[in-house]
């Protein structure tokens, strides 16, 4: 949330050019990616061989549309008229990323788990949110390219993830040659953001 403005032709590959800095700067051979930026690892990876190792924890990779965006449309007229709580229910129930409740219900939760100050960041977050989930649509079943990944690569997911989820990455395991998978026992989808966890 302390990038600058990601500007108006935000694509993956601004992303990618962004990571390649990096990379250059830096020479590290490790990577590491969290649900988007795990789809970001991978889209690097697949084009450039400069990491060995690669660890990317649920990453956001779309199979036979595994990763909806129907909700799109509905959130993205809720952001514009400045309502990010009904933009933001929008998203987790359109997503299925929560059990089926009624929305008037589910904003009282939200409020009350968030609190003013989670509340205000991840509203902050939502125009970005929405363009991530575009540029995974747009990827929708290219898994196969990252059957060209030279790189050591390392699955990870949280036991407590959404089961579509783990079927993603149980497919992925099975499909990518080089690659080991993990399961973190305790953790959901924000496992590695979480602070105290012990295995």
């Amino acid at each position: 949330g302390k990038s600058g403005n990601i500007g108006h032709n935000y694509s993956i590959q601004t992303e990618l050019e962004d990571l390649n800095l990096i990379q250059l700067k830096t020479k590290a051979k490790f990577l590491f990616g969290h649900s988007y930026g795990g789809l970001i690892a991978l889209e690097y990876a697949r084009q450039n061989q400069s990491f060995t190792k690669i660890a990317v924890y649920e990453p956001g990779v779309s199979v036979n549309n595994s990763i909806t965006i129907q909700w799109a449309d509905a959130y993205a007229k809720y952001l514009q008229a400045e309502k990010p709580l009904e933009a933001f229910v929008e998203f987790i129930i359109g997503s299925g990323g929560a059990p089926k409740l009624p929305k008037w219900y589910f904003k009282i939760i939200l409020k009350m788990v968030l609190g003013k100050n989670k509340q205000s960041k991840m509203f902050s977050l939502l125009p970005q949110n929405l363009l991530e989930h575009q540029q995974v649509a747009l990827l929708n079943d290219t898994y196969k390219n990252y059957e060209n990944i030279s790189a050591k690569l390392l699955i990870l997911a949280g036991e407590k993830s959404p089961k579509p989820i783990l079927k993603t990455m149980e497919f992925l395991k099975t499909t990518l040659a080089n690659t080991d998978c993990y399961i973190f026992k305790k953790l959901n989808h924000f496992g590695p953001t979480e602070k105290g966890y012990k295995e």
